[in-house]
């Protein structure tokens, strides 16, 4: 897109002193965020396989010294993952935000992108981790802006086949999820 925005003005002034008759950079695809390729255009194996690589590669983290910040890490992306949750609402849940006794985590309107409150189960995995947390948020010492760059740390760990230069992101772990749900599930 930048390679785009800097040419344009140059063939737009070729194009009024008819030094050219078409714009070449009419026909250049922007890839961005905008147009990034399909989920399965980008990855080279099942859906389910994926998930199981990342799940593999979540629970084998090792990026912090401290044990209780890489074991808060883990279930975050743990959560994410199995949740099929926006990762950016998990990482603002609270502990008073969680049912234990029917095992339910309820994510508030007042942080859901579709201003609606959700319900939906705790993974087993997270269980304990969640039941021994402090009051207030779930994952206090969690950076959202880092998240990305934690995720990309597990990915090149995960084995996971890409399609050349392609890759996942965060968000699509809810897409795989979800993909999965829908299509091997049927829970819509």
């Amino acid at each position: 897109k930048r390679f785009k925005n800097i040419l344009q003005p140059v063939f737009d002034e070729a194009m009024k002193m008819k030094e050219i008759y078409e714009n070449p950079l009419n026909d250049l695809i922007v890839v961005g965020k905008n147009n990034k390729l399909d989920l399965n255009d980008r990855i080279n194996e099942s859906e389910i396989k994926v998930v199981r690589k990342l799940y593999k590669a979540i629970l084998e983290y090792k990026g912090w010294k401290n044990r209780s910040r890489e074991n808060e890490t883990i279930m975050y992306f743990l959560l994410c993952l199995l949740s099929a949750h926006r990762y950016g609402e998990l990482i603002k849940l609270e502990k008073k935000d969680i049912d234990f006794e029917n095992k339910m985590i309820v994510s508030p309107k007042e942080i859901t992108k579709t201003k609606v409150d959700y319900h939906f189960p705790i993974p087993k995995e997270c269980y304990e981790y969640l039941k021994n947390c402090d009051d207030g948020l779930v994952f206090p010492n969690l950076i959202y802006k880092s998240m990305s760059q934690i995720f990309n740390t597990i990915l090149r760990n995960s084995d996971i086949k890409f399609k050349l230069n392609q890759k996942i992101t965060i968000h699509d772990m809810r897409s795989l999820m979800l993909n999965i749900m829908i299509k091997e599930c049927n829970i819509d």
